[in-house]
C-alpha cells in the first residue's frame, strides 16, 4: 500500500496501478480486499484521466520543428503522393465512415490538430499512417479487420505517433547525427574523419521507420486514444494478434508485420497486460456503420492495379482488374498482352503482363502479382536491388537467399545452378520448395525460383513464388517478365 500510494505522490498511476492489483491478489480479509479495490478502481480513474503524465508525449527526444514545420512535412507528403500517381477511394459511402471514425478518435487523441484531412487511398496494401495535419487509411487495411475496434486500434497507434511527435523527434536527431558526422570529418584525428564517413552513409533521410521505444508508445497511445473514444483497445491487440498467427511468408499479410512494426508475441503481451490497467467500462468492438461499410467494400472493383509504385504511359491503358491473368501456353511471348513499367531510383526497365499490377514493399522490393480477385492474385514476381559493394560476389547473394530459403518450415532446394540470361549477363538460380501457414490456419507448400543477376553498379534479385498447385500454369509469365526485363544504363 506504501509503493502504491508513492507512486500516485509522484503522478506515475501506471506503476500505481500495478501496485493496487498486486496488493488485490495477496491474503486479505474480506474488509481489507473492499478496501482495496476501492482504492485500484480510483487508481484506474486516475491512469486512464491523466495518462499523458506518465507518457509525456511532448517531451522526451528533442523536437527542434514548430508546429507550422511538421504540417509542412504533411504538406510535402501529400504533394508526393500526388505527383506518385497514388489514388483516393472514389467511394464516399466508405470514405465518410472513415472520416467520421477518424474523428472520434482525434476528438480524443490530445495535441492532435484539430484542423485536418482524411485519405482513404485506393491500393490492397495493409496499411495507414498519420501526420499531423493528415491521416491516410488504405483499402487493404479496412478488408483486412474483422471489427471496428480493430481498425480504430490501427488507425490510432499512427495517430500516437503524430501526437508524440515522432516524425518531428527522428529528422531533429536525424540532422543532429549529420552535425555531428561533419564534425568528425573535418577532424585531424584519421579514426574520427572515418567513424563521422561511416555515421553519415548510414543516416536514412525520409524513412518512415520508429525506435523501438517510439513503437511501444504509439502502442500505449493508441489503447488510450481508443479507450477515451468508447472503442474496446483489444480490438487492437486481436488484430496484432490475427496477423500474429499467420506466417510472414504467406504474403498480403506481411508488408504491415515487417513495415515498421516489427511484432512479436511479447509486444502483444505487453500491450495485452498495459489494457488490464485500465477501469471496467463499457467499449464497443463493432457498429452497423462498420458492418455497412465492409459489405459495401465487398461489392466495389478491385482496387487500381498501379498504387504509385510503377510508372507505366498513359497512353496503354491496362485492361480491366476483374480480366485475369494469362495462363500457361506455348506461345507466350507472343500472345500475351503486356504493359511496360519503369522504376524510380534504379537502371531497369521491363514489362509484365497487362491487368497486373505493382506494390512497394518495406524492404523496398518491388512485387508484381495478378488482379485481386483472380487467381493470378497468388502469383507473385518480386523484384528486389543489391547495390554492389567491396567484396560482394554473386555467389554471396545466392548463399544468403539460399539461407533464407533454408530457414522456411520444410524447406527443400537443389543446388544452385550457374547459367547466363540471353543477353549474356551472369546469373545464378536457386529453386525450392517450403510450407507456410495460411490466414484459415492451412498448411500451403509455396515453390519459389530465385535468379540473381550481375549487372553493372547492382546485383537483382528477381523471386518467383507461388502455391505449388498453380506453379507450373503460371510459370510462362514468369519467363515473359525474366526475359524483357533489362538494364537501361541509366538513373
Amino acid at each position: 500500500m506504501g509503493l502504491a500510494a508513492a507512486y500516485e505522490d509522484r503522478q506515475n498511476y501506471r506503476e500505481a496501478v500495478r501496485m493496487w492489483q498486486r496488493y488485490s491478489r495477496m491474503g486479505l480479509t474480506p474488509a481489507e480486499k473492499d478496501e482495496g479495490q476501492a482504492l485500484l478502481r480510483l487508481a484506474q480513474d486516475l491512469f486512464a484521466l491523466n495518462y499523458e503524465i506518465a507518457e509525456n508525449p511532448g517531451g522526451g527526444a528533442a523536437n527542434a520543428l514548430t508546429p507550422q514545420q511538421e504540417l509542412q512535412l504533411g504538406q510535402n507528403a501529400v504533394r508526393e503522393l500526388a505527383q506518385g500517381g497514388v489514388e483516393s477511394l472514389s467511394d464516399e459511402t466508405v470514405t465518410r465512415y472513415v472520416q467520421r471514425l477518424c474523428q472520434t478518435l482525434v476528438s480524443h487523441a490530445k495535441n492532435f490538430p484539430t484542423n485536418y484531412e482524411v485519405h482513404v487511398i485506393d491500393t490492397a496494401d495493409v496499411n495507414a499512417f498519420t501526420i499531423p495535419g493528415f491521416i491516410f487509411v488504405n483499402r487493404g487495411l479496412l478488408s483486412a479487420v474483422d471489427t471496428e475496434a480493430q481498425l480504430a486500434g490501427v488507425i490510432a497507434h499512427e495517430i500516437g505517433h503524430s501526437v508524440a511527435h515522432h516524425s518531428a523527434k527522428k529528422l531533429t536527431q536525424q540532422v543532429q547525427d549529420q552535425q555531428q558526422a561533419e564534425q568528425l570529418k573535418n577532424s585531424n584525428n584519421k579514426f574520427m574523419r572515418w567513424l563521422g564517413s561511416m555515421s553519415q552513409s548510414g543516416t536514412a533521410y525520409g524513412q518512415l521507420s520508429f525506435s523501438r521505444e517510439a513503437e511501444d508508445q504509439a502502442d500505449r497511445l493508441a489503447v488510450h486514444i481508443t479507450f477515451d473514444s468508447g472503442i474496446d483497445p483489444r480490438g487492437f491487440a486481436a488484430f496484432f494478434q490475427k496477423l500474429e498467427s499467420i506466417d510472414p511468408s504467406s504474403r498480403k499479410t506481411w508488408d504491415l508485420m515487417q513495415r515498421t512494426h516489427p511484432f512479436s508475441i511479447d509486444r502483444l503481451n505487453t500491450i495485452t497486460a498495459y489494457i488490464d490497467l485500465l477501469p471496467d467500462r463499457n467499449t464497443r468492438t463493432s457498429s452497423p456503420e462498420f458492418e455497412e461499410m465492409r459489405a459495401l467494400l465487398l461489392r466495389l472493383p478491385p482496387p487500381p492495379d498501379a498504387t504509385g509504385q510503377m510508372r507505366s504511359p498513359v497512353d496503354r491503358p491496362s485492361p480491366p482488374p476483374s480480366q485475369p491473368a494469362p495462363a500457361r501456353s506455348d506461345r507466350t511471348e507472343s500472345t500475351m498482352a503486356t504493359q511496360p513499367f519503369t522504376m524510380d531510383g534504379v537502371p531497369f526497365a521491363g514489362e509484365i503482363p497487362a491487368g497486373w499490377g505493382s506494390r512497394k514493399t518495406p524492404a523496398g522490393t518491388i512485387v508484381f502479382e495478378g488482379p485481386q480477385g483472380t487467381e493470378a492474385f497468388e502469383v507473385s514476381v518480386e523484384l528486389g536491388f543489391e547495390p554492389k559493394r567491396s567484396g560482394l560476389a554473386i555467389d554471396d547473394v545466392a548463399q544468403s537467399v539460399q539461407d533464407v530459403m533454408a530457414r522456411k518450415s520444410q524447406a527443400r532446394f537443389q543446388a544452385t545452378e550457374r547459367q547466363q540470361a540471353t543477353d549474356g549477363t551472369p546469373l545464378r538460380l536457386i529453386r525450392g520448395t517450403y510450407t507456410v501457414r495460411g490466414s484459415q490456419g492451412n498448411t500451403v507448400t509455396l515453390k519459389q525460383i530465385t535468379v540473381v543477376l550481375d549487372y553493372p553498379g547492382y546485383f537483382v534479385l528477381m523471386s518467383y513464388y507461388t502455391p505449388e498447385s498453380i506453379f507450373q500454369k503460371y510459370q510462362d509469365t514468369f519467363t515473359l517478365i525474366a526475359e524483357r526485363f533489362r538494364y537501361t544504363g541509366r538513373q
